[in-house]
């Protein structure tokens, strides 16, 4: 139960899973409380330990938002589940380039795994192969920072399932939908607000290897500010797909951040065009 103003309550009810929201007594319970009762879907509840983040440990099926990486990675993001058109019935993962192709180091062919090496990945833990890049160009200015991997067919995913819901679509970031969300691998669920649209000439330093730094330029970034004091992502959560909470739609991908707190993404229209990529449907026959 909780507190709505002026000697007025409302019921909280919490369910494990989505599916039950269809169970006979809450749909009664809804019928019954008139708008008086608010639903929400807790997931999987756990007692918290030294492993309480659950996107850092494997995950069967797969999760938006969990760890993932090549083998010369230490860890990132998964941000969404695609599908290829001219490659039916094939299911793929959406990151960017230095989680899933070791910023141009990886290989078409080249295995990758959740989680992600840093978090404890071993060869069994192997979902699938890079399939997909856009290579970083060190001359010239760069739009994306975006890689796909095809997973093993017998990987079972989830979905594009986000805590609000299913993913309703992918459109270009626009300043009327400002309030943002994110699923990362380090910091989990965050919100935010979208503080900048249409960077041009942001350098963003790199590494390459184990003691190697390179910059690459890039346009067309929009820039996000965390919310009440939170980073929006941290180191890890690269990778993460960016959209709005209120209508799960999707906006952007995450490749950066700044000292000061501050997340940078490229467009997610973009990045799947450049790969001949679609978000995930659901109805793909593997």
């Amino acid at each position: 139960m909780s507190h709505t103003g002026s000697r007025g309550y409302r019921l909280e009810v919490r369910l494990q899973t989505r599916r039950l929201r269809e169970h006979p007594i809450v749909t009664d319970l809804l019928t019954a409380a008139s708008g008086e009762v608010n639903v929400q879907v807790s997931g999987r509840i756990t007692a918290l330990g030294e492993n309480a983040n659950p996107y850092q440990s494997r995950r069967r099926p797969l999760h938006v938002g969990c760890s993932v990486g090549h083998a010369l990675v230490g860890a990132g993001t998964l941000g969404c589940f695609v599908q290829f058109p001219k490659q039916r019935g094939t299911v793929g993962v959406l990151s960017n380039n230095h989680v899933l192709a070791a910023t141009n180091l990886g290989a078409i062919g080249d295995p990758i795994y959740q989680p992600g090496k840093l978090d404890s990945g071993k060869n069994e833990d192997r979902i699938g192969t890079l399939s997909h890049l856009v290579p970083l160009d060190e001359k010239n200015l760069n739009q994306l920072d975006v890689a796909a991997a095809v997973l093993d067919p017998e990987i079972e995913v989830t979905g594009n399932d986000l805590p609000e819901g299913d993913l309703k679509g992918v459109e270009n970031p626009s300043s009327e939908d400002s309030l943002l969300a994110k699923v990362g691998r380090t910091t989990g669920h965050t919100q935010g607000v979208l503080s900048a649209m249409e960077i041009d000439g942001l350098q963003v330093e790199y590494s390459i290897g184990s003691n190697e730094f390179r910059c690459f330029r890039f346009s067309n970034v929009i820039e996000i500010t965390g919310t009440n004091g939170f980073s929006f992502s941290a180191a890890g959560d690269s990778g993460s797909m960016v959209y709005s909470p209120r209508t799960r739609v999707g906006y952007a991908m995450i490749f950066a951040g700044s000292e000061m707190g501050h997340s940078y993404a490229t467009p997610l229209p973009a990045a799947l065009d450049a790969l001949e990529a679609e978000p995930l449907d659901g109805t793909v026959d593997r």
